[in-house]
This record gives structure tokens, sequence and C-alpha cells, in this order.
């Protein structure tokens, strides 16, 4: 028996190869955003250019994480991604948290996601930048630094070590 696709798979399979489309589904509208252009470059170097904060140390394996922008506002998005300028092959998860600084140092911010995460391994090569994590900034947040932190793993043999990169959330909506 042969079955046909419902409206929804056939919705779901137009959005594949749209940028950016609306879908009604009776009373709620959802609506699929075009990713920055800082996402779209696959290039290291590229990436790099494009974006406003980079952790200028250069970290173990010459991999960097960095931010579409150094300063955001609460009610907006801010992405960040990993970028290989070292010469061995990266892997990744697609978790991460957000941290704020207070008077005692780093600590989890409340607003920081906490999954469920999908479970896959990204793989960064040399010269290359992986997939952006996006945050939603809420429209409370509070103002000051804060901070996207992952984990990647360099190598063979998977040497897993942090990476983090800042921006300041400036407390206007």
């Amino acid at each position: 028996m042969k079955v046909g696709m419902s409206n929804l798979q056939k919705a779901a399979a137009t959005a594949v190869t749209a940028t950016c489309m609306v879908f009604s589904f009776g009373v709620t509208t959802i609506q699929a955003a075009a990713l920055p252009r800082f996402c779209a470059v696959h290039n290291a170097k590229s990436a790099l250019r494009i974006a406003t904060s980079v952790d200028r140390n250069a970290p173990e394996g010459g991999v960097h994480l960095v931010v579409d922008r150094a300063e955001v506002s609460p009610s907006s998005v801010v992405y960040a991604r990993l970028v290989n300028l070292g010469t061995e092959v990266v892997t990744y998860g697609r978790e991460f948290r957000i941290e704020e600084l207070s008077a005692d140092g780093w600590r989890l911010d409340p607003a920081s996601p906490s999954g469920p995460w999908v479970r896959v391994r990204g793989l960064i090569r040399p010269d290359s930048a992986g997939k952006c994590f996006s945050f939603e900034v809420p429209p409370d947040e509070a103002a000051g630094q804060h901070r996207f932190v992952t984990h990647v793993e360099v190598g063979p043999h998977g040497r897993r070590s942090a990476r983090r990169a800042s921006f300041s959330v400036d407390g206007t909506p």
C-alpha cells in the first residue's frame, strides 16, 4: 500500500530548499530565518575576518571559538563558531553553555541552554570552520560580560580542551 506525504511533510520538504520562508499551521506561524553571513562561510580565515570578537591567544591545536558580534542587546541573537587554523582534524559536539562574569568570577548564566543536545560529532578539517552555535539573549538579560564555552577534541588521540569566546550584553533591548 502506497502512503502519500501529509501536508506537514510537504511543507517540511519545501523548507529544506528555501532560504527564508513563513509557514502557517492553523493559528501558529513559524518563520525560518536566514543565517547571517558569519555562519555561511566555510573557510577559517574568512570566518575570522567576519568575526568581531576573537581570542587572539593561540590555543592548543590552533582552534579558536569566535563570535559574530562583540556587543549585543537583549532580545537579539549572538552566534559563535569554531575555526580551525591548526594542522589537525578537530571534532566537537553541539553542546555549549553561556557564562556570565560576576564579582566572584565566571559562573553559569541562568539563561544558558541546557539541552537536550543532538548526539552527533562535528568534524572540522584544517583551515575550515564548524557550524554556528546560537544564543537568543533573553529580554531581561543582565548587562555585562558573557561568553560561549564549548569543548573540542584535537588530533587523532582526541585531546579534549575548552574554547571560549566573549561578548558583552549592553542592557538596552
